[in-house]
């Protein structure tokens, strides 16, 4: 297996498209979003409005065919080391290909991971801090609710976060 000396994750997204080039310009981040938007109301609910603004349309037929294309063929989840990341949680005891979308998506009552596996999860906001406890590591700082985006290193735990100023700052200390 490839060995990676930094491995970046970012919070739920939520539209927040300047809050993201932010983290991206002055954090040096690569970022991943996977979620594909299965019904509208959900999808709108979960920050859709944004995404369509941040996109400057009005429709969802009116996203960029090859996005769409994009987000069809991105997985649910994506495992590196005994990392796991996903959107929302992860059903114990059941395979990863096994797994249920709308759990993957959209299920918040989950139960950390075991025997050693890290579950990286968004779509929990918390109170503005970064949140990790053996077995999960929380980033979804409420940047729908117009709090912040967290990027983090989940291999050191050190996290980097942008406002709503798009003021970058460095998080030394996350709930544990």
């Amino acid at each position: 297996m490839i060995s990676v000396a930094r491995l970046i994750a970012i919070g739920d997204i939520h539209g927040q498209a300047d809050m993201l080039r932010c983290l991206l310009r002055d954090y040096s981040v690569a970022f991943r979003e996977c979620s594909t938007p299965s019904d509208l109301e959900m999808f709108i609910s979960n920050g859709g409005n944004e995404t369509l603004c941040g996109y400057r349309v009005r429709d969802m037929t009116d996203l960029p065919g090859e996005h769409i294309a994009f987000l069809e063929r991105t997985r649910l989840w994506w495992q590196y080391q005994h990392y796991i990341f996903v959107h929302a949680g992860i059903e114990q005891d059941m395979p990863l290909e096994l797994q249920d979308p709308y759990v993957l998506m959209w299920e918040r009552v989950f139960l950390p991971g075991k025997n050693g596996e890290i579950h990286i999860v968004g779509h929990h906001p918390t109170d503005g801090d970064t949140y990790f406890e053996p077995g999960r590591y929380n980033l979804d700082t409420g940047a729908v609710y117009g709090q912040t985006l967290t990027a983090c290193d989940v291999l050191t735990k050190k996290c980097g976060k942008c406002d709503n100023n798009l003021l970058l700052i460095s998080v030394e200390k996350s709930i544990s």
